[in-house]
């Protein structure tokens, strides 16, 4: 199966609401959900522990989630410390977490699970 043939396969929806929670892009995926939430400012590990529990909240085994995206136009000094590794991967999450920042010639990588 190639890739065309797989994308036939995602639906997505934008400011997808469950249980009070909103997102703003949910894409059904064989693997099962990705989630993809924007943050115009500068991402905090606080703000990041906020968007793992609202997933928590309003997903868990009957709906899992395969894969959650922070797409963010900056990341927090603390994101580049000794310390993140060790926080991260303490976060209370039974899904794979990837951080990407979006700048004005595109996106780069800040952590793939």
């Amino acid at each position: 199966e190639n890739a065309k043939e797989k994308g036939k396969e995602l639906q997505c929806e934008f400011d997808f609401k469950l249980k009070g929670m909103v997102f703003d892009l949910k894409v059904n995926t064989p693997e099962g959900i990705i989630l993809i939430e924007f943050f115009d400012k500068k991402l905090s590990f606080d703000g990041l522990q906020a968007f793992v529990q609202r997933i928590n909240k309003a997903f868990n085994e009957k709906i899992p989630i395969f894969r959650a995206i922070c797409v963010a136009k900056d990341f927090d000094d603390f994101f580049f410390s000794d310390d993140f590794v060790d926080k991260f991967e303490k976060l209370s999450k039974g899904y794979k977490m990837d951080l990407i920042k979006e700048d004005k010639s595109g996106f780069s990588t800040i952590w793939i699970d």
